[in-house]
């Protein structure tokens, strides 16, 4: 006769084993705490990021406002406005037209007291104004280009800095190119209008043109071209070896440009570059370009 009992199947009666149950009952409250544990840590850690978030949104729109109402105190007690001069269309300079007819023809719409200026910072060198825009700043020249980048007028900390002239160029806008910086601030402050040239294809028409005031001539600037660039092109060169090469420097700026204009300029020409971040690729630049012309 066959045995029919069945043998036990291994390990049957282990899943049953009073003794093992505990230990499961420990590794799942085990597992729960450490949940739980982790959450914990996970709302502290971002807690803590959110804190510091607030902190430095909070640190930074206060530093905008006081740059903001650092300058405006200076504008006001700097400079006065004249007359507004037209800006809709900058006027071409005829040939053979002197500096003092045109100097007699249009004025500066801001009067800037210079003196005032120099005994808070002897490093101005002028003042930049663009009707219905937020640029109406001073313009200052430090013994090298870092100077500023992170300070007021007076030296002390400002995180939209001052609006600074090359250390290489010559005070008086006597180069060929006088480079401005200024910085892209998130606020729209100081140069960050500038990239509405090259966003706002009705911008130039608005706004064909800057005064810089210095403390020996004032100037209209007729805005000539507009464009991004690489912050080591050659669009900040500030002197040519002749005449032919600032022709054909002139022209491939002229030819980069993201607006056309009427402006014509040659050699015999002083131009103005106003430069800005920008953000299209590593370390680019926006740079709107303007000649000289001089005015009363």
């Amino acid at each position: 006769m066959k045995n029919t009992e069945q043998p036990p199947i291994s390990g049957r009666y282990e899943t049953r084993d009073p003794s093992a149950a505990p230990q499961r009952r420990g590794r799942k409250k085990k597992t729960k705490f450490n949940t739980t544990a982790l959450l914990l840590v996970l709302v502290m850690v971002f807690g803590v990021i959110f804190g510091y978030s607030a902190y430095r949104l909070y640190s930074m729109m206060s530093e905008y406002h006081d740059s903001r109402e650092r300058y405006s105190a200076v504008a006001d007690s700097a400079i006065s406005s004249a007359a507004l001069a037209p800006t809709t269309a900058p006027f071409a300079v005829n040939p053979g037209e002197s500096a003092a007819a045109l100097q007699s023809a249009e004025s500066s719409p801001i009067q800037v007291d210079f003196n005032a200026l120099l005994q808070q910072c002897p490093d101005i060198i002028g003042w930049i104004y663009c009707e219905d825009t937020v640029i109406n700043y001073p313009m200052v020249r430090g013994s090298d280009n870092d100077y500023y980048l992170h300070r007021f007028i007076d030296g002390s900390y400002n995180g939209g800095g001052t609006l600074f002239m090359d250390c290489k160029c010559n005070r008086d806008f006597s180069d060929p190119n006088s480079i401005i910086y200024g910085h892209h601030m998130n606020d729209g402050s100081m140069f960050a209008s500038l990239k509405k040239y090259r966003n706002d294809p009705d911008y130039y028409g608005k706004h064909p043109t800057f005064y810089i005031n210095t403390p020996t001539q004032n100037y209209r600037m007729d805005v000539f071209a507009g464009f991004v660039c690489d912050a080591d092109s050659d669009t900040y060169t500030i002197g040519f070896a002749d005449d032919a090469s600032y022709d054909s420097w002139l022209a491939r700026m002229i030819s980069q440009s993201d607006f056309t204009t009427n402006v014509q300029v040659s050699s015999e020409d002083h131009i103005v570059t106003l430069s800005t971040c920008s953000y299209e690729w590593y370390d680019a630049r926006y740079v709107v370009l303007g000649k000289l012309v001089p005015i009363g």
